[in-house]
């Protein structure tokens, strides 16, 4: 069984008269088949007068953004890492209760969270109506760093246009406000405490880092290869200092996989959130300051007008499209 095969690497189109010439040689030769590959594409001639004479035609091209799988053989994105700790404590609106004759004096919320601190019962809060074991102060103190180094992370853009290693260091006062919500109240031996707003200070470092990959580093070649009559795709590679070459059906185009899933985009800025008892470096390029965050409970809203604007320390830079 003999396929004659021609390769044209040509910019203009393959014609009806190159597909004669090859359906001619098939006759001459007594050959079986013939296949014409090209770079190019063909002209409608040519395309209906190969499928007579029992010839295919392939196209040899670049693969696409989607057979590489998207968002292309190029991905690049920058990350905000994003870390808090609370630096300070202190209760803003607190009045102490006692049932003894004599309290101790000078009463003071000494709270040092730690990991163990939200299975602590010391920092069990109660309800103020009816004594009902609530929620973990430390535990919601720890939430509410959470809810604003999303916050105020989503206002820092690129920092320095971009640049590699970038870092910026943000105090941030922050305050839950319980004084609409029953659980306010810690118990002592000899009182409670009740708590209508509790402040503490955040510092949030973001450091700014790139990520690049190039998915065709590591292949002397990869191209599509389509039958230009079924349009069948297929996928053929040879890694570097490989003597093998492998041949495999083409991903499926973007938009014929019914719902297509959430694609990263090239540019994004993607953010990510560390645990709470991660430590880092204060050190940073930019120092910033914050408006405060307040919170209301018990629907951590966050009250009108304490949105954190843009801190005053992070560069400029082009809009990005942003990814948690």
């Amino acid at each position: 069984y003999v396929t004659l095969v021609e390769c044209k690497r040509w910019k203009e189109k393959i014609d009806r008269q190159r597909v004669d010439v090859l359906a001619a040689s098939i006759e001459d030769l007594g050959a079986s088949k013939g296949v014409i590959f090209t770079t190019s594409a063909y002209e409608a001639g040519a395309e209906k007068y190969a499928k007579a004479k029992n010839i295919d035609l392939f196209v040899v091209r670049d693969l696409t953004d989607a057979e590489w799988g998207l968002p292309g053989r190029q991905i690049w994105f920058y990350w905000h890492l994003v870390c808090a700790k609370i630096d300070a404590i202190a209760p803003g609106l607190a009045n102490f209760l006692s049932v003894v004759e004599r309290p101790p004096k000078n009463l003071k919320l000494d709270m040092h969270i730690d990991r163990d601190s939200p299975h602590d019962d010391t920092f069990t809060l109660y309800s103020v109506e009816d004594g009902e074991r609530g929620p973990n102060l430390a535990a919601m103190l720890l939430d509410a760093r959470v809810r604003a180094m999303r916050e105020v992370s989503s206002a820092v853009p690129l920092l320095k246009d971009g640049a590699d290693g970038a870092s910026l260091l943000l105090v941030v006062p922050v305050t839950v406000d319980l004084s609409g919500y029953p659980f306010r109240q810690l118990l002592y031996p000899y009182g409670a405490l009740r708590i209508d707003r509790i402040s503490m200070t955040l510092k949030i470092s973001i450091r700014q880092s790139r990520f690049e990959l190039d998915r065709g580093a590591t292949y002397d070649f990869a191209l599509a290869v389509e039958n230009y009559v079924t349009r069948q795709r297929n996928v053929v590679a040879r890694v570097g200092g490989s003597t093998e070459t492998t041949l495999s059906e083409a991903m499926p185009s973007a938009g014929t996989q019914g719902t297509a899933p959430d694609v990263l985009e090239n540019g994004s800025l993607m953010r990510i959130f560390t645990d709470p008892f991660v430590t880092f470096d204060e050190k940073a390029d930019q120092v910033g300051f914050t408006n405060e965050i307040i919170f209301d409970l018990p629907a951590w809203r966050l009250r009108r007008g304490a949105t954190p604007p843009v801190p005053q320390a992070a560069s400029p830079a082009s809009p990005a499209p942003t990814t948690t």
